[in-house]
């Protein structure tokens, strides 16, 4: 995916940073935001393939800390897609990295329709920039939540 995103002109270089539960989540408190605040750092400029990222959550454990790798994670993306993801856990059906991957996606063929639909030229920008809206046409906008 990297270099294909490369090849398309989206990004400068083909690269990509692949990191485990074990490279973002500490083993005590205090141990997780700073793992995973180390991996960001130099995951910066390109793209960052966590493997089998529906393991960083495990609510069986109590004592677990994949929860803070998981909202640090969040924080480094758009305030409007971390709305989506509160709102879209609560639903029936959340699937974690699949539920993502799928409305990473939707949002993709909502940005494809805008610039269509936009007049005057297309910029380098546009073609590589989602905005919120195309997120925020979800239906996941449409119900109401009591997530906080």
């Amino acid at each position: 995916m990297p270099e294909l995103l490369h090849r398309l002109g989206y990004r400068r270089r083909g690269h990509h940073m692949a990191v485990t539960r074990d490279d973002l989540v500490g083993q005590y408190v205090g141990h997780t935001a700073p793992k995973t605040k180390d991996v960001l750092k130099k995951a910066m400029g390109e793209v960052l393939f966590v493997d089998e990222a529906y393991y960083l959550y495990r609510a069986e454990n109590e004592r677990d800390y994949g929860q803070e790798a998981i909202e640090i994670l969040l924080q480094v993306m758009e305030k409007v897609f971390a709305d989506y993801v509160r709102r879209r856990k609560v639903q029936p059906r959340f699937a974690n990295a699949r539920s993502i991957r799928n409305a990473i996606e939707r949002a993709r063929l909502r940005h494809a329709n805008r610039i269509l639909e936009s007049s005057g030229p297309t910029t380098r920008d546009q073609l590589m920039r989602l905005e919120p809206e195309d997120f925020l046409g979800s239906r996941v906008f449409e119900e109401p939540t009591d997530t906080g």
